[in-house]
């Protein structure tokens, strides 16, 4: 049983979670019923009783909710009624950032919620579509509106009508997490970040690193190149250093590690001292396979990864990884986009964002 004291302090320790104010739900409420087609240019709109009573408001925040369209420029007000001012379109394009998904995962969803928070302080409102295929209209109809616009995780098919149309979008598109040549694409350090994991575990007394990564990743040339550049053998005890999965799906890819570390582990010639995994799922899955062979982590085998999500900072231990700084993608894709805004002629158009080395409990010093 908690005692009373232990009650009050739980209630304290419970966050608080702001809901969206009431008149912001009045002035989305205006803004759908135009953007839909319901209601255009000088049409009038509900009163501020019928508002508040649609809404289940009060009058004072429906008025309040009004009066905010009306500075933001997007109504006017003639004799006690409010119409929807011309410059409507203007207003709510400019603030407005569409966000294109082609996949969902752990990545795409800390970067999804940083930019629902970063488009917030500026007052950008946000759209998410999920991409379903290289022909899917709803996203050509998006690029084709040049409106700012962030594709989050690349497109996997570039040669569709979505490819098409993301060429001639004309800078108002911007990749986040995913390079995409001839498109403003903002990116993690890439290479450099492998070779520094790598320096990282090479100080720690480390020489026998494998490499775990999917079918996903098309960096297996880089990541062979990165191996000698720090002087490190592409080969462990005749056996190659690279453990590629074959997942189905980003989800499945846990499963597929777990199988192939699991199956490397039982290779009496194949004695690495520390696994570096391309993303999280693949340190979860080398994580699991360890357990499994009774191999204590870092003791007997270190782990560590490309990417710093819920998933590696929960685990136990927790994994060591290379942050790759997701805030810091998210600032530069909105600082271009705000440029873009005032100059058609912005000459940079690949973003590098520094990552950082996030120390957790699953690397041992060997030295």
């Amino acid at each position: 049983m908690y005692s009373l004291r232990e009650k009050k302090a739980s209630k304290k320790a419970t966050p608080h979670i702001p809901k969206k104010d009431k008149n912001v739900l009045v002035q989305d409420y205006i803004k759908n019923l135009f953007r839909s087609g319901k209601i255009s240019v000088d049409d009038a709109i509900p009163s501020e009783r019928r508002l508040a009573d649609l809404m289940k408001v009060s009058y004072l925040t429906a008025r309040r909710g009004v009066e905010q369209l009306i500075y933001d420029r997007i109504c006017y007000r003639v004799r006690r009624k409010t119409f929807i001012h011309s410059d409507a379109s203007s207003v709510l394009e400019a603030n407005h950032l569409n966000i294109i998904l082609s996949y969902i995962n752990p990545y795409t969803i800390e970067l999804l919620e940083l930019f629902k928070i970063e488009a917030k302080k500026i007052n950008w409102e946000i759209q998410v579509t999920i991409l379903h295929n290289s022909n899917d209209s709803r996203v050509t109809k998006i690029l084709k509106s040049q409106t700012p616009t962030c594709i989050i995780g690349g497109i996997p098919d570039l040669d569709g009508t979505v490819g098409n149309e993301l060429y001639q979008s004309r800078g108002w598109v911007v990749s986040v997490g995913a390079e995409i040549k001839g498109i403003p694409s903002v990116i993690g350090s890439g290479g450099d970040g492998t070779i520094r994991c790598l320096v990282y575990l090479i100080s720690h007394g480390h020489r026998n690193i494998a490499y775990v990564t999917s079918n996903f990743h098309q960096d297996i040339g880089q990541a062979t190149l990165s191996w000698k550049r720090c002087g490190l053998s592409n080969k462990i005890h005749d056996s190659s250093f690279i453990l590629k999965t074959d997942p189905l799906s980003f989800s499945s890819e846990i499963e597929a590690t777990y199988d192939v570390v699991k199956k490397a582990l039982t290779n009496k010639k194949f004695r690495p001292t520390a696994f570096l995994c391309h993303n999280d799922y693949a340190a979860i899955g080398t994580r699991r396979a360890c357990l499994e062979a009774r191999l204590r982590v870092p003791e007997d085998s270190s782990i560590m990864c490309i990417g710093n999500t819920i998933l590696t900072r929960w685990c136990i231990p927790q994994i060591s990884s290379l942050d790759v700084n997701f805030q810091g993608h998210v600032q530069e894709a909105l600082n271009y986009l705000k440029k873009k805004k005032y100059s058609d002629k912005i000459d940079t158009i690949r973003f590098e964002v520094d990552a950082q080395i996030i120390e957790g409990k699953s690397v041992t010093n060997l030295r």
